[in-house]
Order: structure tokens, then C-alpha cells, then sequence
């Protein structure tokens, strides 16, 4: 058995808890199944078999023979570090064993390319032998009470009865936490706001209702582009003329 992720440190997010809970209480589960648990692979003690975190980084695993391979946080497997080919390699070596591959991972950006991303398309297209569950919040507003995105949370959240709501809607309403890294993370909803060029919201809030442009005024679009040496300056992209129509 292999848990595989793009780092080290990913792959601690599950051997870890497994390693907890095979040694607690003395380890006494890990006594009853014939365990030989340690801080970096586990052996049974009584036929052949182990567990090992594997990553991205660990050169080629083609033809290992693994009959179970767990493919951690997928939604950052891609072709760039490797991932792609990670997930490839242990998918043909779990089916020569006529094995399996378990994914867990957060909701993907649609568009990335992620392993994530191709296994909710493989689901979809009701590909055979694939089993996708994916619990979703209900839609909701960025905007909306308190009360709503906790309804919305436990929706998403399920049975984990140990999560805190309240302390999720905090973090939602941090003004540091973009909504769209909200939906995906805490709402299990794909999203992508890599090519948004404003932030919905705070486009919103620059509204002048009572501001009057009169026709034949310029009005620019332009960015603010930092300088070392002097104060950031605003470059403009193109003007346009209020009243006059494009032929």
C-alpha cells in the first residue's frame, strides 16, 4: 500500500493520522492487526506486506506492486510538478494488481489541469469503475447572513461533527479570505478566479450613483503599475468617449 502526494509533508496529512491511531492506547491496534508500526513505513508482522508515503519526487514507481495506493489533495496533482505522472504510474500499477486508487483531495480549479479536475470529468461521463463522492454546500451569497453560510457549511461538512462552524464563518469574513478560496475550500465547490480581473465585491463598492459622466467626457481603464524609484502610477489601457458608439 502507497500514500502518494507531490511532498513529503503532504503525505504526512494521512500517514500521520494513521500513525496516531495505530499507536494509541499503547498500540493496541496496531498489536491486534499485526502491526509493525514506524515513523515512516509500517510492516505487517505475521506475512508480507507494508505501507509507504510516496511523492512526486521519488523517481520512478513504475511496476511496483501495490494493491492500494491513496492519492492525497489531487487538486494539486498536475503535469508541472509532476503529479500527472505520479498518478498515472500508480493507477496502472494498482490495476496489474487488480488493486485500487483512493483519491481524497479539496475542490479543484476548473481549468488547471489537476488529477482532481479529470477524475470529477471521468465521474461525469459516468466513466466504468469510477466511484466519485463529492458532497457540495448549497449555493449562497457572499452576502448572506451568518446563519446561512453555517446551514451551508454543514451541509458540505457532513458528519465531522468536531469542525466549528462558527469559527469557519469567522474565517470566511476575514477580509484577507478571497470568496472564491471560501467556495472551494469550506464549501467544496470548484471555482476559479484566476482570470477575474477585479474582485466582484469590491468592484461593487467603488459604485458612484451619484456621479453624472456627461457625454463627450474621456473615460480611461488602466492598472496601477509599482515603480522602485518612484510612486506607483496608473497606466492606462485604453479610453473611451461617453455618447460616441463604435462604427
Amino acid at each position: 500500500m502507497q500514500i502518494a502526494a507531490c511532498s513529503e509533508d503532504q503525505t504526512d496529512n494521512t500517514y500521520g493520522a494513521l500513525y496516531e491511531l495505530l499507536t494509541a492506547n499503547d498500540g493496541r491496534a496496531a498489536d491486534d492487526l499485526r502491526i509493525d508500526v514506524g515513523l515512516t513505513r509500517c510492516f505487517l508482522t505475521d506475512r508480507p506486506g507494508r505501507l509507504e508515503p510516496v511523492t512526486a519526487s521519488a523517481g520512478s514507481r513504475e511496476g511496483q506492486r501495490v494493491t492500494y495506493a491513496v492519492l492525497d489533495e489531487t487538486h494539486l496533482w498536475t503535469l508541472s510538478n509532476g503529479g500527472r505522472a505520479l498518478a498515472k504510474t500508480l493507477r496502472r500499477n494498482v490495476a496489474k494488481m487488480r488493486g485500487r486508487s483512493y483519491e481524497t483531495t479539496n475542490s479543484f480549479t476548473p481549468g488547471e489541469g489537476s488529477m482532481a479536475e479529470d477524475t470529477h470529468k471521468a465521474a461525469t461521463t459516468a466513466t466504468a469503475g469510477v466511484f466519485y463522492d463529492a458532497v457540495q454546500a448549497p449555493e449562497v451569497s457572499q452576502d448572506a447572513p451568518d446563519g446561512e453560510l453555517r446551514v451551508a457549511l454543514a451541509v458540505a461538512y457532513g458528519d465531522a461533527r468536531w469542525v466549528d462552524l462558527d469559527r469557519l464563518v469567522a474565517e470566511i469574513r476575514d477580509p484577507d479570505t478571497a470568496w472564491e478560496d471560501a467556495l472551494r475550500f469550506l464549501f467544496n465547490q470548484p471555482t476559479d478566479n484566476r482570470l477575474k480581473a477585479v474582485h466582484a465585491a469590491r468592484w461593487g463598492s467603488l459604485v458612484r450613483p451619484d456621479v453624472q459622466v456627461e457625454r463627450g467626457a474621456r473615460v480611461g481603464l488602466g492598472s496601477t503599475v509599482p515603480s522602485r524609484t518612484t510612486r506607483p502610477r496608473c497606466v492606462p489601457a485604453r479610453w473611451w468617449t461617453v455618447g460616441r458608439t463604435r462604427s
